[in-house]
Order: C-alpha cells, then structure tokens, then sequence
C-alpha cells in the first residue's frame, strides 16, 4: 500500500512540475504581450505628442492618432483581462494539486504565496483603463 501511494504522490507531483512549466511558458507570453501593446501605446502617444501637436493645421491626422490609441487600449483590455481569467483558471488548479500533494507529504511542502502574482496579473486589464480616459481627454482638446 505505502509503495501505491508513492507512486500516487510521483504522479501528482509530475502533474504539478508540467502545470508550472506550462504556467511559466504562458505567464511569460502573457507579460510578453503586455510589453508589445505597451510599445504600441507609447508609440501612438509619441507620434501624437511630436508630430501631430506641432502640425495644428492637420486635425485629421490628430483624430486618427486618437482613435488608434483608444482602439489599442480597448484590445488590450480586451486580451488582458481574457489572459487574467486564463491565468486564474490556471491557479485553481495548480492549487488542487498541491491540496493533493500536502495530503500526501505535508511535511514537506513548502508554503508559496502566489496571491501576490495573482494580484499583480490585474494590470493585465486595468491598466490600460486610464489610458482610455486620457486619449479621451486628448479628443476634447
């Protein structure tokens, strides 16, 4: 019996080291995207702020610079906040498992405190919210 849950607790911990490695390969795309859409935001605002600012004569030019910064912002709320709920989907059941695996070997297992990860993976969606207010108030001038 003891040899049966050996192996049990083997597989439960192989299943984790997979999930967290798929967990890290995805975490890094993820943040990958944020840098790229972030890039993009940036460089809409420099456009803006260098050429279309000191052009007052092309308001066309200003408009569409401004929609294209809102449209980026709402696909980047958009995607971030899919990759949020991927990622917390993703810690319900890595958690699982490591209920299973402290069961199995209390002793020891380490405590990890994932929360903060977690909380910090909001930025995903919510920081491309104020981006959207300020392009806003970009229109209005």
């Amino acid at each position: 019996m003891d040899d049966n849950k050996a192996n049990n607790t083997s597989d439960y911990i192989h299943y984790y080291e997979v999930k967290m490695n798929a967990f890290t390969s995805y975490s890094a795309a993820v943040w990958n995207r944020f840098n790229w859409i972030l890039t993009l935001q940036l460089g809409a605002f420099g456009l803006f702020f260098t050429e279309i600012m000191g052009v007052r004569d092309n308001i066309g030019a200003s408009n569409i610079f401004q929609l294209l910064g809102i449209l980026i912002c709402i696909l980047w709320v958009l995607v971030g906040y899919h990759d949020f709920k991927t990622l917390d989907k993703h810690k319900v059941v890595v958690k699982k498992i490591e209920d299973k695996i402290k069961v199995k070997i209390p002793d020891s297992w380490p405590e990890v405190d994932v929360k903060t990860f977690f909380r910090q993976s909001r930025l995903l969606y919510l920081f491309p919210l104020p981006l959207i207010v300020l392009w806003g108030y970009l229109i209005q001038m």
